[in-house]
């Protein structure tokens, strides 16, 4: 059975949305317009940010996929030859009576 495949960008997006919400309700609050000008760069670079930290995680969870299957690969791989011989060496010797 296969799994599905997960994002983590959906959860860093939704992280990003609720913190800009947050900020935005807090520039609505104050009415200076440095304070709202602050306010609103501050959400664009946790906008920016999050979409980074969204790519690195997907590239991590690549890299560990791809790792993951290599070492699961070479594993099979060991198994197989130990059976083979275990196999090979049981046909072999003498039966014992």
């Amino acid at each position: 059975m296969k799994k599905k495949s997960r994002s983590f960008g959906g959860a860093v997006a939704g992280g990003a949305a609720m913190a800009g919400a947050a900020l935005g309700a807090a520039a609505v609050i104050l009415s200076d317009k440095k304070n709202q000008e602050k306010i609103k760069k501050t959400i664009d670079g946790i906008s920016r940010e999050a979409v980074v930290i969204g790519k690195n995680i997907k590239k991590k969870a690549e890299e560990f996929k791809k790792n993951t299957k290599k070492k699961e690969n070479k594993t099979r791989k060991t198994v197989k030859k130990v059976v083979k011989k275990a196999a090979a060496k049981k046909s072999t010797s003498p039966a014992k009576r």
